[in-house]
């Protein structure tokens, strides 16, 4: 199927007519185009700011997010999921450590957030005193990445 150039330019005119009447700023203005008289003054565009448009959902920790941490250049990776809940700057949790078969250690977490800078404490890791996660969450809201406090461990977490 081919369209001649005038059929081509028809329609790219009436398109962009009916697109700036539809852009008009009010009845009277779109009245005089569509009339065509030019008695009257044009019209001035008037311009009201309009909050941001908010594509994505606020960011939460709440979830389940599952991930690694290991010491900076070391390819020996430890596998863990943490589960949160509740909102705001404050969460709670449990975090389980995952062998190839089974769960080999499990405890509670807390966890605040400010901005997309996030701390969380894992609780009695590995029988001891709490660990403690800083990093920060993406624009999406789907990573976490960061640093263990006091150690050379870094960690990444993916949100399911």
């Amino acid at each position: 199927m081919s369209f001649s150039k005038q059929t081509i330019a028809l329609v790219t005119l009436v398109t962009t007519l009916s697109t700036g009447l539809s852009l008009a700023p009010n009845s009277a203005t779109a009245q005089v185009v569509r009339q065509g008289r030019s008695d009257r003054a044009p019209a001035t565009p008037s311009v009201h700011p309009q909050r941001p448009l908010r594509l994505t959902a606020p960011q939460t920790l709440s979830g389940t997010w599952q991930g690694n941490m290991h010491a900076a250049g070391d390819d020996a990776l430890s596998y863990l999921t943490l589960q949160m809940t509740g909102g705001g700057s404050s969460y709670q949790g449990t975090w389980q450590l995952e062998g190839q078969d089974e769960i080999l250690q499990a405890g509670t977490l807390s966890a605040s957030k400010q901005g997309n800078t996030i701390t969380i404490s894992l609780e009695q890791f590995n029988g001891n005193q709490a660990i403690v996660l800083t990093g920060i969450v993406n624009a999406n809201g789907t990573t976490l990445s960061g640093q263990v406090v006091n150690s050379t461990f870094v960690f990444y977490f993916t949100k399911n």
